[in-house]
């Protein structure tokens, strides 16, 4: 997963408490306040069902709008990867990337 700090810090407030949820034991510092880390299948589904449950809590226009809009950012970025993970990678390709930033990607980082 790379994503922002802050969003980094939001998914782990809200996850962390899910049974199935596990720290990774390494978080990388990537530029720009972004992070780097992976999270196994178990995490993965954790924060699947975590971000759908907050983000079907909180219902538009509630006082916590930004909570709302960032589960749901990070429900349907996390969601969008997994759909696209087939079992069996023919091109033996390494891991599926989930990416929590809506910055422009760099040309360093588009290759």
């Amino acid at each position: 997963m790379i994503g922002h700090r802050d969003t980094w810090s939001f998914l782990i407030e809200q996850t962390s408490q899910h049974p199935h949820f596990r720290l990774p034991e390494r978080i990388n510092d990537l530029d720009d306040g972004k992070i780097e880390t992976f999270l196994s299948g178990r995490s993965v589904l954790a924060v699947l069902v975590t971000m759908r449950k907050v983000r079907d809590d909180h219902l538009a226009g509630d006082e916590h709008m930004a909570t709302w809009a960032l589960a749901a950012a990070v429900y349907m970025r996390t969601q969008l990867a997994v759909k696209g993970t087939t079992h069996t990678r023919p091109d033996d390709a390494g891991v599926t990337i989930i990416v929590l930033d809506d910055r422009p990607m760099t040309i360093g980082e588009a290759a």
